[in-house]
């Protein structure tokens, strides 16, 4: 069974350096929640986190990324890269 994770991140009205320590928060809290659900090993469970991060990864002149810890997590991969390559394995692209 696939689980769904849905949130919606702070906003970055206000500017993201302001707001982003929210930001982190919530990421953290997402982690912690998916922990609670499936454990340590998340990521031998099919979930996705889904929603408004309200974010972007690129650093600029308001600051870093809030969202990095739950975007670099080793428990999780990035199914559109993966289903890509393997649809392209199956002439399917």
């Amino acid at each position: 069974m696939l689980t769904l994770f849905v949130q919606h991140f702070k906003s970055m009205m206000g500017g993201r350096d302001m707001t982003g320590p929210r930001r982190r928060s919530q990421a953290r809290a997402v982690k912690q929640i998916v922990r609670g659900r499936f454990g340590d090993n998340a990521g031998a469970h099919p979930f996705i986190v889904c929603g408004d991060f309200n974010d972007y990864m690129q650093a600029d002149d308001q600051g870093e990324p809030a969202i990095g810890e739950l975007v670099d997590w080793d428990q999780r991969a990035r199914i559109c890269t993966r289903r890509a390559g393997a649809n392209r394995q199956q002439g399917q692209l």
